[in-house]
């Protein structure tokens, strides 16, 4: 993804029982359906079996695109944000639910319809949490200045390209991360082989914050719902929040493993996925959270919001960042870069 922003002009002709989704807008919806036709419009499909589908994605470095005639379509318009469809099988299968141990077959009392009524219900999750979090992540990462986005059932993972990503199951927090991935990489792009902790780091980082963001949200509408008390274990908002636990616990392994390298290490080269994935992931969003511990986080939220402005659209590198850091701060910080990023020290910490 380190590639130049372009506009896509994208049409794809295709059996007209398939349902598409991918980068970029589309511009005849109302000859194609599916669900993304203008509301009250008549879709007037054209004459034979082949539909052509018409992408327009304006600014973007790369297109995807998806197609299933399984596909189920889920919309949601966000508030002065952009548009989200959900695209995802729409039954399923018997051997997935097969696969399940018992223990897992016994949360839908081993009723496979069951199963298939949670499926759809994540699914629509997804939708609805999308809406649910974009305010506060305007409000903190900056506008998504696209369109649309779109979560699509494929692939087998989570993998994230400009405009959509690609999932493998309805989960909620790979969904927040690729989505994040629309800040820090589809916009910001930076080159992943010599600076993946910018990509992943900042974004597994962000991802963080706006799962606990959602966690908080859905708390406070199920007390405000049920205002009778509720036990702990019913209540999101008694949750003990985590926010970043999980990139520092993976830091601290790596640190302690013996088998860290410096983050300055092209992705290619680490001697170890390991010691790679680590370094971007967790290292890389540590890097983040305590640099809020040097500045400030009122500052470093400041910070974020100001290398966005900047460099969105730009490739920033690790020394355009620390010059927004140290501008908007009005403190030096070349050193904790270096020694961050350019090193594998540690801070050995003790209490007298």
């Amino acid at each position: 993804f380190y590639g130049v922003w372009g506009d896509y002009d994208v049409t794809i002709k295709i059996d007209k029982n398939y349902l598409l989704g991918g980068s970029g807008n589309l511009v005849n919806a109302n000859e194609v359906g599916f669900g993304y036709e203008t509301k009250g419009s008549t879709v007037k499909k054209p004459a034979g079996n082949k539909l052509s589908w018409h992408f327009i994605a304006p600014n973007v470095h790369d297109f995807a695109w998806a197609a299933d005639p399984e596909y189920n379509h889920i919309v949601r318009q966000i508030p002065d944000g952009p548009t989200i469809h959900v695209l995802y099988n729409r039954e399923p299968s018997k051997a997935s639910f097969d696969n399940l141990n018992a223990q897992q077959k016994a949360v839908f009392n081993n009723d496979f319809n069951k199963f298939t009524e949670d499926w759809h219900s994540r699914w629509a999750t997804v939708a609805d949490a999308a809406v649910t979090v974009y305010p506060y992540i305007k409000k903190n990462f900056g506008e998504y200045p696209y369109k649309q986005y779109s979560f699509i059932h494929g692939g087998d993972g989570g993998m994230e390209y400009p405009n959509c990503t690609m999932l493998a199951g309805p989960g909620l927090g790979t969904a927040f991360h690729e989505w994040m991935h629309s800040w820090y990489q589809m916009l910001l792009g930076t080159n992943e082989s010599l600076y993946a902790w910018m990509d992943e780091g900042f974004t597994e980082w962000s991802t963080d914050l706006v799962e606990e963001y959602y966690r908080q949200e859905v708390g406070r509408k199920i007390l405000a719902n049920n205002p009778i008390e509720l036990k702990r274990s019913d209540s999101l908002a008694m949750v003990p929040p985590a926010y970043h636990q999980n990139i520092y616990n993976g830091y601290l392994t790596l640190a302690r493993s013996g088998r860290e390298e410096p983050m300055t290490t092209h992705a290619d080269h680490f001697n170890t996925n390991y010691a790679y994935s680590n370094a971007a992931y967790s290292k890389g969003g540590v890097f983040v959270e305590q640099l809020g511990y040097i500045v400030g986080a009122d500052v470093r939220d400041k910070i974020m919001l100001e290398y966005y402005r900047l460099w969105r659209f730009k490739h920033p590198n690790a020394n355009d960042f620390i010059r927004v850091a140290e501008k908007v701060s009005n403190l030096k910080l070349d050193w904790y870069k270096e020694y961050w990023v350019n090193t594998t020290k540690t801070i050995d910490y003790s209490i007298d």
